[in-house]
């Protein structure tokens, strides 16, 4: 992945925060503005769809709601299940 402010390649051994990560690949793809606000800075209620005023979306795009995923630790022991999940 390349780094927008010294454009070179981030490093392999480099680790993010979750929401961190998020903002890194958001500024890369061209979906929040690349400003001067470091992607560490950044923590997952900034990502809400009840928006934030540090998040600031390039024109155009927006955050759709949450979606609530629950995975129960029995599902993924059940075949029958598991067989029933779309391909990916």
């Amino acid at each position: 992945m390349k780094d927008n402010e010294s454009n070179e390649m981030i490093s392999e051994d480099r680790t993010f925060f979750c929401s961190e990560l998020i903002a890194k690949a958001f500024k890369c793809l061209g979906i929040m503005v690349d400003n001067d606000v470091n992607c560490a800075r950044f923590y997952p209620h900034n990502f809400s769809s009840r928006g934030d005023s540090m998040l600031k979306l390039t024109p155009g795009t927006t955050c759709d709601e949450e979606q609530q995923i629950i995975v129960d630790d029995k599902d993924l022991e059940n075949e029958d299940y598991l067989e029933s999940l779309p391909d990916e």
